[in-house]
């Protein structure tokens, strides 16, 4: 378990460098007087914003196929590489934010902001601002679901909606509606997590308070993501995870030793149909997940959890990630 808690400990512990420069470069640069890949280009420099938290340019980009990567001060790191195809010339904004090293372009797709009334509390300037990135929320594994989580918002009652590209041409509301209502949704105790996931071509947003776990997978979820053959009682069975999802490949004895895993955790009864069973995760009955799987009230107050957490369950949690992601590609 050594291993498993100097991993939480460090992910938590590392500090890392804010950039001094983000400079876009490939040959982009060619049409603002550099040549591809040149440091320093102050003409395809981004600026940071310290409200949005975010580095951004806006550029006015002639009409071809362009390459482009954020270079990060000398750019001994680098995120990208990105393709930028446009049939006319326009003005095109690029976005990096560091926090993640998302890279992005208005022109990708849209940018999709929760404007709302708990805005002022997470950094922005006030409420309700559909300018405001800190509540900006992105599709990072291309599944067309955008997030967004914060554990910055403090007990209340709250209202929000979504907007598109930073202003309120296009908006929606509850129930994917263009225009629509506010949805309103309740933090019982200040800084809990709140996450917030928006299906991009239905436009629902649903919002999930309070740190993820068995339960965390409801309705919400089932209409643009999951269904409820996918879920049993809020505990993983046999349908979701089975011979055909977890294969050696996946789990085998170069990625998991006998130093890591002792007898009896990854054996035969693991990687079959019963997967989910009730030495893996919880009890076929409907029991929850064990509470080692995800450390809920330890992460937010700080603690590393580390003694709560054994292997079966951190193998449990792989094995559901490997099958879920397999079915979203099917």
């Amino acid at each position: 378990m050594r291993w498993l808690c100097a991993l939480v400990l460090l992910a938590a512990t590392t500090v890392f460098a804010t950039p001094t420069t983000v400079t876009l470069v490939g040959d982009l640069q060619t049409n603002f007087g550099c040549t591809s890949g040149q440091l320093p280009c102050a003409a395809t420099e981004l600026t940071y914003d310290a409200i949005d938290e975010v580095w951004q340019a806006t550029l006015q980009v002639p009409a071809g196929t362009w390459t482009w990567r954020a270079a990060i001060d000398s750019g001994t790191t680098m995120f990208g590489p990105r393709t930028l195809t446009l049939a006319n010339a326009q003005s095109v904004k690029f976005y990096y934010r560091d926090a993640d090293g998302w890279l992005t372009t208005m022109h990708d797709g849209p940018i999709v902001v929760a404007p709302g009334s708990f805005q002022g509390e997470i950094g922005c300037p006030g409420d309700w601002q559909p300018d405001c990135l800190r509540s900006w929320l992105v599709d990072a594994d291309g599944d067309g679901v955008a997030t967004f989580t914060t554990t910055a918002i403090p007990a209340g009652s709250y209202d929000t909606k979504i907007a598109h590209d930073e202003s309120w041409n296009e908006n929606y509301g509850a129930n994917g509606q263009s225009n629509g209502s506010a949805i309103t949704f309740t933090v019982p105790t200040s800084f809990e997590r709140v996450t917030f996931s928006y299906v991009l071509a239905t436009h629902v947003l649903t919002i999930v308070v309070g740190t993820p776990d068995a339960g965390v997978m409801d309705a919400g979820v089932d209409a643009g993501a999951l269904d409820a053959g996918d879920l049993d009682a809020g505990v993983v069975d046999a349908g979701v995870v089975d011979a055909g999802d977890v294969d050696a490949g996946d789990v085998d004895a170069g990625h998991v030793d006998a130093g890591e895993v002792d007898a009896g955790v990854a054996d035969a009864g693991h990687a079959d149909a019963g997967v989910a069973d009730a030495g893996f995760m919880g009890s076929d009955a409907g029991a929850p997940a064990d509470a080692g799987v995800m450390p809920g009230t330890g992460d937010q107050q700080g603690g590393c959890g580390c003694a709560a957490v054994d292997p079966a369950s951190v193998l449990g949690v792989l094995a559901l990630m490997i099958a879920l992601r397999r079915r979203a590609v099917a």
